[in-house]
């Protein structure tokens, strides 16, 4: 359990950084390719990678398997699981495949830096769903700290005018409430995925494809 959670501390600061990357990149393209071009391109590579890696993930052998015999119960199984939570499947790709457009279009509106800091906010909505969907413990200090993440992240994106709204560019809060709306809806979707991993119905690469 220690072990897991180490991993998991480090592999979610590795995507904190990574993802920390995607406003600076979805601004940086080219102006002829618009967001819905950018976000179907990129649902598309990340579709494109991930293939063949769950197939490799099917085909990689038990020592007292075959490759095929190994394949062909892997596969079985995934049919069945994905068979089992095909409507969820489908509502979380629809939400990740939205959230893909309206990522871009609120960096290019609230800018990259602001873009960056809104996604921070993850760790507020996690918890607001994590204790109302998966039943799991919040401590005080956890909420404490939370919110002041939260009510910090405002006021440095507001750069300290958080209570003089007309000094603020329509734009930019308009890109910033995007970005909160997609924030929330992904954790959403993350969320509800956790109890298929659980229940070991899927992989994280099988999820990330569906996606």
């Amino acid at each position: 359990m220690e072990t897991n959670l180490k991993k998991g501390i480090f592999y979610g600061i590795l995507g904190t950084l990574l993802i920390g990357v995607q406003p600076i990149v979805a601004n940086a393209r080219p102006g002829v390719l618009d967001s819905h071009i950018f976000a179907a391109m990129t649902c598309l590579i990340e579709a494109i990678l991930f293939l063949p890696i769950m197939f490799i993930e099917l085909v990689r052998s038990n020592k007292n398997e075959s490759d095929e015999a190994t394949f062909k119960i892997r596969f079985s199984n995934m049919r069945e699981n994905w068979k089992k939570n095909v409507w969820l499947l489908i509502f979380i790709g629809m939400i990740f495949g939205l959230n893909q457009l309206l990522f871009f279009v609120g960096y290019g509106l609230a800018g990259s830096i602001n873009g960056a800091l809104t996604q921070k906010t993850t760790v507020f909505f996690s918890l607001v769903f994590g204790y109302l969907i998966l039943k799991e413990n919040v401590t005080k200090t956890q909420v404490v700290f939370s919110v002041i993440l939260f009510l910090g992240l405002i006021i440095a994106i507001t750069e300290g005018t958080f209570f003089i709204l007309f000094d603020i560019e329509f734009s930019v809060i308009l890109g910033v409430l995007t970005l909160l709306f997609i924030t929330c809806l992904w954790m959403l979707g993350h969320t509800l995925t956790k109890p298929i991993f659980n229940r070991n119905e899927a992989t994280p690469t099988q999820i990330v494809f569906v996606r």
